[in-house]
């Protein structure tokens, strides 16, 4: 009879210790989710990041891509002014010339 008290006892403490251990289990099974849940949160928060930023860059690339088209205009509208002025001054000397030429007779 005691043999068989000390076997249901051991069997109990046995049955205790798979308790405590699952009940561990359960904490860290727990524990896991929580911090999968934040990893999740954090994830998405991080990939709004990565899309404002990306439109962020897509933004700066078109204003360089603005900026420059702006230069080469301003270019070629100096380029045409500063042709525009060299005939002026030629017409302008050529008009002297012809004042001078005019005046000598």
């Amino acid at each position: 009879m005691q043999e068989q008290y000390d076997k249901f006892r051991e069997y109990v403490e046995e049955l205790e210790k798979c308790r405590k251990e699952l009940e561990n289990l359960r904490f860290e099974n727990n524990s896991m989710h929580e911090k999968i849940y934040r990893l999740e949160m954090e994830k998405s928060s991080l990939k709004e990041k990565v899309e404002k930023l990306t439109e962020y860059i897509g933004n700066i690339e078109q204003v360089s891509r603005n900026k420059d088209q702006i230069i080469s205009s301003l270019s070629q509208e100096l380029s045409s002014y500063r042709k525009l002025l060299i005939a002026l001054i030629m017409l302008i000397l050529l008009l002297l010339l012809i004042v001078v030429y005019l005046s000598l007779q």
